[in-house]
């Protein structure tokens, strides 16, 4: 079983980071078919991989390689092609795996299909910020 902390993924445009650098936003403020969510579980499960990506901290000032876990991460127009790779690659690995398994040493099994839909909508939200040409905002628990 999957904890309840979840990390919030939302779309938001140059504009936006430009308005709103420096100001702790929350998850509310963005309409649902630009804002997602996925279970802190899956994020630590795909976390090392993470780190391959660049991204930005809330002031949009300081750079580093991997989401800030409990901050607020900007990842940049020019990182989601990457972002994008990361998520399919681990949605390949998930589809080899058993229907229940462990997950970041947990005592319970864990439903693959909960992995596959955290994974699914997150890659979702990255294509369609590709398409529109804008970033993620990733707000950590």
């Amino acid at each position: 079983m999957l904890t309840n902390i979840m990390h919030n993924f939302i779309i938001v445009d140059e504009q936006f980071v430009i308005k709103n650098t420096g100001r702790l936003v929350q998850s509310a403020e963005f309409p649902a078919e630009n804002n997602i969510q996925v279970h802190d579980d899956v994020i630590l499960f795909i976390w090392n991989t993470l780190r391959l990506m660049k991204c930005r901290n809330y002031k949009n000032e300081k750079e580093k390689f991997g989401l800030y876990y409990d901050g607020r991460s900007y990842i940049h127009f020019e990182q989601l092609e990457l972002f994008s790779k990361i998520i399919f690659n681990w949605l390949s690995f998930v589809d080899l795996i058993n229907e229940k398994f462990i997950i970041n040493n947990q005592d319970d099994e864990c439903s693959k299909s909960i992995i596959e839909d955290d994974l699914k909508k997150l890659s979702m939200l990255i294509e369609k910020a590709l398409q529109e040409k804008k970033w993620i905002l990733h707000i950590g628990v």
